[in-house]
């Protein structure tokens, strides 16, 4: 039977633009968690950073993210998905101008510290919108599994992005190239995604939760999808950050040769999150997160050997495995979330699954980090970078020890 108007659902018309939307504007929230990465010591030197201060380029970005989200999240959900993400992009473009037109290191700590609070907006509200406007399960799942994929490949990307910068222009151009992105979205998909549907799930029945609606605390799925992405985001984090450190520092690269690294990586998410619907659905959610933990534990652990080897090209290309099971546990904790809810939560959900990601990464790196200043293993040269990496691969065998957490069964989502 045809749909009519009456029951024809909501956003049918523009759900190619609504996905087009989410999924660039989620690209670019991790993208500028890694963009500047292999720019730091150039950034550092122009604008006077301190060694002990080269931190907070990340650390002001990642912090003001996290610390928001689940705010935004409620926010969302009582004032319209569209509304805060269209003013998440806005706050962002113009912040990525301010940080790339930075005279001073106080000018450009501010303007990345805005670009968190635009950031969280963006996060908490681009999986919601795409809950809300993709109710039926394979579609939903297909989009799910798009945005993760553009998620995912954000981070190696951006090491590209960033290296490309540095050699041939400056660090500020992968600030300012977030300008003519955000503009062209506003200007073209976005215009045209419809009006917010507001549900005001977010206000009524929370029983007391500010943050999160306490409800949400009874759902095993949510909270085991939070957990695992925890203990996920933290190991995604730290192999970004110690493969940098090793390629460039262990092996002499370049800040382009070392973005060009990550490409496998990158290529590998883009391509497994055109099929993880396919594996969601024929493995069921449980077992398709057990698969992706496997092959995060893997990729990264036979990285790690290759890297100590001195194969540093063979070691680029097995973190394509590592990349296979980012894009699946990406989009498998979001589908897993957000399909036991009611979609008036999706908000308040999608921020608790990006909080658990962002805090995951800043808790479990400063560990990795506090580890490879107190040891060291005769791996290769500058092994101490090489052990936090091995480490990292363990932590994913914790996110494969949580999933028994996820409800059993193929369909069992809402």
């Amino acid at each position: 039977m045809t749909p009519t108007p009456a029951t024809r659902p909501r956003y049918a018309i523009s759900q190619p633009r609504v996905l087009i939307v989410c999924a660039v504007s989620q690209l670019l929230v991790i993208l500028d968690t890694s963009v500047l990465s292999v720019a730091t010591p150039q950034i550092g030197s122009e604008l006077g950073f301190s060694p002990v201060s080269l931190q907070l380029i990340a650390n002001s970005y990642t912090a003001a993210l996290a610390a928001t989200i689940l705010l935004m999240g409620r926010i969302a959900d009582r004032f319209g998905r569209r509304r805060i993400l269209v003013g998440g992009l806005v706050l962002f473009g113009f912040a990525s101008l301010v940080g790339g037109l930075a005279p001073t290191q106080a000018v450009f700590l501010i303007a990345r510290i805005f670009q968190g609070f635009a950031s969280a907006g963006i996060v908490a509200s681009n999986l919601a919108l795409l809950v809300e406007c993709f109710p039926e399960k394979p579609a939903r799942l297909r989009a799910i599994g798009i945005w993760g994929a553009a998620g995912g490949s954000g981070g190696a990307i951006g090491a590209l992005l960033g290296g490309i910068a540095v050699e041939h222009a400056s660090w500020r151009v992968a600030l300012l190239v977030n300008v003519p992105v955000v503009l062209t979205l506003l200007l073209g998909p976005m215009r045209r995604t419809g009006r917010d549907h507001i549900t005001g799930g977010g206000a009524t029945g929370s029983a007391g939760g500010f943050l999160i609606p306490t409800r949400l605390f009874k759902k095993r799925g949510v909270l085991t999808a939070a957990a695992i992405m925890f203990v996920g985001g933290g190991a995604i984090a730290s192999a970004f950050y110690f493969i940098t450190l090793h390629l460039q520092l262990s092996e002499g690269f370049g800040p382009l040769q070392t973005g060009l690294m990550f490409l496998p990586l990158s290529l590998a998410v883009l391509a497994t999150g055109g099929q993880s619907t396919r594996i969601q659905l024929r493995l069921g959610a449980r077992r398709a997160l057990q698969l992706a933990t496997l092959l995060m534990f893997f990729g990264l652990g036979i990285t790690a050997a290759l890297f100590a080897a001195s194969l540093p090209l063979a070691g680029a290309f097995s973190s394509a495995i590592f990349g296979v099971g980012v894009s699946l546990v990406l989009s498998g904790t979001a589908s897993v979330a957000t399909g036991h809810v009611d979609p008036a939560d999706a908000g308040s959900v999608s921020g608790m699954i990006a909080t658990s990601q962002h805090f995951g990464a800043v808790l479990i790196l400063a560990a990795l980090v506090w580890l490879s200043t107190k040891l060291s293993l005769p791996l290769a040269t500058q092994g101490e970078y090489l052990l936090p990496l091995l480490c990292a691969a363990a932590v994913c065998l914790i996110a494969l020890l949580l999933t028994p957490g996820i409800p059993r069964g193929r369909n069992n989502q809402r």
